[in-house]
């Protein structure tokens, strides 16, 4: 790694261990990249520095209060590259001694959401998606939201306990008029909800009042999306793809 990265790096990690200011960076780092529309090199800078800070252990308790947030941003923020990039980017696997940092944008936020992932316990959840090849569906242009629906069923699986953060932060973003922050919520809500217990962290009339909004969308709903055993009777046919992903750890419903 030329200097000038090495030394930003090492500046990122140093702040992770202190725990006094870590969360407070964390936090401002979570504002830069919501606030990076059409930079990317503003967003990129921030997305690395989020993965040198998450990759020190210990770091990842410093989230607590906005960890939903910052997964359903990073998430996203995939969504935003495959859709700029109409190409699939098959995401490097970062070892600083040997090959350096990963050089795509696609890629530096695939390692931030497996270090924040990982830092809080999460490593079946990122094991998971190494095997079902969740990552390289995330990062694709055509294939991200079956890596969504993937990584939600293998959270449900797997680390379960941020579950109703994850709705909290998820319900206002199905209503977003931002094309990917929409779909992607979209596909997050859907891969939760294919957990029968987990539907029920939420009442009913939500979840049957997201199907009818999604219903009367005029926008295709993606394939895979909204299964239909969420609301016997209330999808019309055709509304919804016949065909659903169920990942390889979780039994079909």
């Amino acid at each position: 790694m030329p200097r000038a990265p090495r030394v930003a790096a090492e500046l990122w990690r140093s702040l992770s261990r202190n725990q006094r200011v870590n969360g407070q960076v964390l936090v401002q780092l979570l504002w830069a990249l919501k606030g990076s529309a059409g930079s990317q090199l503003e967003a990129l800078a921030a997305t690395r520095a989020l993965g040198e800070m998450l990759s020190v252990s210990g770091c990842v308790g410093a989230t607590r209060g906005f960890y939903p947030n910052l997964l359903l941003v990073l998430v996203t923020q995939l969504h935003e590259l495959a859709r700029d990039a109409h190409s699939p980017d098959t995401p490097k696997v970062w070892v600083p001694s040997h090959r350096g940092p990963p050089h795509s944008h696609a890629s530096c936020t695939v390692e931030a959401l497996k270090a924040l992932l990982t830092g809080d316990g999460g490593r079946m959840v990122v094991t998971c998606m190494e095997q079902a090849g969740g990552w390289r569906r995330l990062v694709g242009a055509g294939t991200h939201l079956e890596g969504v629906l993937l990584l939600a069923s293998a959270l449900v699986a797997h680390a379960d306990h941020h579950l109703r953060g994850l709705f909290a932060d998820l319900l206002p973003r199905l209503r977003s008029t931002d094309d990917a922050q929409r779909l992607t919520a979209m596909a997050f809500f859907t891969g939760l909800l294919q957990s029968r217990p987990t539907a029920r962290l939420l009442r009913e009339e939500v979840i049957l009042e997201r199907l009818r909004a999604w219903q009367g969308d005029p926008e295709p709903t993606p394939p895979g999306m909204c299964p239909a055993w969420m609301a016997p009777g209330l999808l019309g046919p055709g509304r919804v793809g016949t065909r659903k992903l169920v990942p390889p750890w979780e039994p079909s419903l």
